[in-house]
């Protein structure tokens, strides 16, 4: 049985007067490269991570209708082949972690590979030639294309078909942002997914695969200089576009109500409660609201005084597992707030103190004024 409470209206506003310098030991050894390219340092002998984000997601999708386009093109992305680059990217390097991934609003391609003794100038080199050509164009034929939806099939099947948890979630989202591509999943329906074409995946990349809409991000002991020689001959000839808007840069519809929703499936045998709540948040500057949120979401998210666990867990004792707490940005001054609650104590078999306890929670929360102590 799985209890869900959603809000879609009684927005409350979290004054938050934590200080950026609270997020700056994370980001100290951070040296910004170019407009587009970043550099983490790390320490000699460490693995080099090499990410390339894609400023566009599910959200994006034509008519605000999520098909799973995004994913799609993500996975026809890593598996396609350029005249530059015969091998896929799976297979550059035998030794290497490979993945990449999409939610509503980016899209990211991640690779780790193990320090050479040589240097990385060879492996990088390698990283930004085959991406800059992704961002001129990709070819795949349309039996590969063909056979890579069917890849996609299976794992929304595996993720979704057979796991009744994430199914209840996927309605929860859905009610609570209806009008929203938000509201839908990244991965789309079965039905969907069997209608994408190889020319709709082309048109979002050349919608938004642009060298002015993503970032690339290294991670490693990497020379300043010599990541900015190898990525400037990469992709300097890599011509900016103009880009459409982001379905994200509009807020969602909220509405003055709240429901709750109860679902049993036997595919699920641990209870939960899930709340999901829509709050307005000061943005301010994007960077400061963007540090203060992590350093917040960090807080609620420990076994600190004043956290979700100390609060459902310890104190009230109405939940015996760690909960688990998220607060995302999902357009300027708005943000999903989602709480999941697993196995309620005993004597609450339906989890009605557990939800109760949670909104008391987040009620309390939003009168709080929290400050850099």
């Amino acid at each position: 049985m799985w209890i869900l409470r959603f809000l879609s209206l009684s927005i409350f506003s979290l004054a938050v007067s934590l200080l950026l310098t609270a997020s700056l030991p994370l980001m100290a050894k951070e040296i910004r490269i170019s407009d587009r390219v970043f550099l983490v340092k790390d320490r000699p002998g460490s693995s080099l991570e090499f990410q390339m984000i894609v400023n566009a997601g599910a959200a994006d999708e034509a008519g605000g209708q999520v098909r799973g386009l995004a994913h799609y093109l993500e996975h026809l992305i890593l598996v396609g082949r350029n005249p530059e680059n015969k091998d896929i990217a799976f297979r550059f390097f035998p030794e290497a972690v490979s993945n990449g991934w999409t939610n509503q609003v980016a899209t990211v391609y991640w690779h780790r590979i193990p320090a050479r003794a040589g240097g990385a100038r060879a492996d990088l080199e390698k990283f930004f030639g085959f991406y800059a050509a992704r961002l001129r164009d990709f070819n795949i034929p349309e039996d590969e294309a063909a056979r890579e939806r069917n890849v996609v099939l299976q794992e929304h099947d595996w993720r979704y078909g057979a796991n009744g948890a994430s199914r209840f979630i996927q309605k929860l989202d859905r009610a609570l942002l209806p009008d929203h591509p938000l509201g839908q999943w990244t991965i789309g329906s079965r039905e969907t997914i069997r209608q994408l074409t190889l020319a709709d995946a082309k048109a979002f990349h050349k919608r938004w695969y642009q060298p002015n809409n993503v970032w690339f991000v290294i991670r490693g002991d990497v020379d300043p200089a010599l990541l900015k020689e190898i990525s400037d001959k990469a992709l300097g000839a890599l011509t900016p576009a103009v880009l459409p808007p982001h379905a994200t840069s509009l807020p969602p519809k909220i509405s003055a109500r709240q429901d709750l929703l109860a679902e049993t499936d036997r595919q699920i045998t641990q209870p939960q409660v899930v709340y999901k709540k829509l709050i307005h948040l000061d943005d301010g500057d994007e960077l400061t609201g963007l540090a203060r949120l992590s350093v917040l979401a960090n807080l609620l998210g420990s076994q600190l005084p004043g956290s979700l666990h100390e609060a459902l867990v310890d104190r009230a004792k109405v939940s015996t597992s760690a909960p688990h707490f998220g607060l995302v940005r999902i357009a300027k001054g708005t943000y999903l707030l989602s709480i999941v609650a697993a196995n309620p104590a005993e004597g609450d078999p339906k989890g009605q103190k557990l939800l109760a306890a949670i909104m008391t929670y987040v009620q309390d929360l939003g009168s709080l004024d929290i400050s850099e102590r």
